[in-house]
């Protein structure tokens, strides 16, 4: 855009819908700070209009419709200004699709978003007809950027809410969507809890995997695992030659003592038992 589309522009003149806005609804006191210094330093980047279709005109009473820029516009407001530095899109009346390209891409490149208003932004594109590929072109995003914030959407509220906050990161949302769909809603929110308490402290935390999935791992298992595994075989069917296995592995029977064990349970088998030559006597 070229300087000579810049115009003090009456602010009765723009229809501002906060809705459309991919931060959503700003108040006064979201802006102060942001109003004090355009009331020192006059306002350095001017806000973007588009023309109305005459049909939103008649019904808004207003010419021009706010594209970016709505906390300038709200600050202004709040200075009690009247009129307001535009600068009008030179494409004439845009397409909702197009308009809300140009309001996310302006917010993307100011960073002035957190990942919970991109997502509903990315969501709002696609209700108007936006696919993924051309997002990601004209957004110049990759694929794993749009399909997480799709990821955060599938979150219950009070988990977008601390993901927004900053509590938590683009590979824990992955995480927590998979344990969201395969876990428990008490897993899923004693995750939450562990990663922002994690987050306060200054510490890195790791999400467990869903009970359903964990059942299924193999892996070697720690000391205090082994007992637990070694105390439900004892109460589910006695002491046996699995727990005594177990107490190898646990490091409280020794190698002399366990072959002792295998070579009593092959003979009670009929089965001939050969010590294995790494066995010391």
């Amino acid at each position: 855009m070229s300087d000579d589309k810049f115009v003090m522009m009456p602010m009765s003149d723009i229809h501002v819908d906060e809705d459309f806005n991919c931060r959503k609804k700003i108040t006064p006191i979201d802006v102060v700070d942001l109003a004090k210094d355009i009331k020192k330093n006059g306002l350095l980047q001017p806000v973007i209009v588009a023309i109305q279709e005459e049909e939103k005109q008649q019904e808004t009473g207003r010419k021009y419709r706010l594209i970016a820029g709505f906390r300038r516009y709200k600050a202004h407001l709040v200075n009690k200004e009247t009129e307001i530095l535009a600068s009008i899109h030179p494409g004439g009346i845009l397409t909702e699709k197009e308009a809300r390209y140009l309001n996310l891409s302006e917010n993307l490149h100011r960073q002035d978003l957190n990942i919970l208003q991109e997502a509903w932004a990315i969501l709002s594109l696609y209700q108007v007809g936006a696919t993924q590929e051309e997002a990601m072109a004209r957004l110049g995003k990759s694929r794993g950027w749009i399909q997480i914030r799709f990821m955060l959407l599938e979150l219950p509220a009070e988990v977008q809410k601390e993901v927004a906050a900053g509590y938590i990161t683009q590979p824990q949302i992955r995480q927590l969507h998979k344990l969201n769909k395969k876990g428990t809603k008490e897993e899923l929110h004693e995750a939450v809890k562990k990663l922002k308490e994690a987050k306060e402290r200054g510490e890195k935390s790791q999400i467990s995997a869903p009970k359903s999935e964990r059942a299924k791992v193999k892996r070697h298992r720690g000391k205090q695992e082994i007992f637990n595994m070694q105390d439900h075989i004892r109460e589910a069917i006695g002491n046996n030659f699995g727990t005594r296995c177990l107490g190898w592995a646990g490091g409280v029977v020794s190698d002399g003592d366990l072959i002792k064990e295998i070579q009593a349970e092959a003979m009670r088998m009929g089965k001939i038992y050969r010590r294995p030559e790494w066995a010391q006597e």
